[in-house]
């Protein structure tokens, strides 16, 4: 029979962001980060969407 690479463990849900999210420093430049969060920022068409898509329910109490 074939020998194990060693013990295994249960995987676990957040697993696949070890790779990317780690006690490391940054592979990104502050200025690279700082632009990618601009570029994402919702414009002013999404928030109107959201606005008429989303439904907000109040419980009764």
């Amino acid at each position: 029979m074939g020998k194990s690479a060693g013990p295994s463990r249960p995987t676990q849900p957040d697993d696949p962001l070890r790779g990317i999210v780690g006690s490391g420093g940054s592979r990104v430049s502050l200025d690279a980060a700082t632009r990618a969060r601009e570029v994402s920022a919702p414009t002013a068409d999404d928030l109107a969407a959201a606005e008429r898509a989303v439904v907000l329910k109040r419980a009764h109490r």
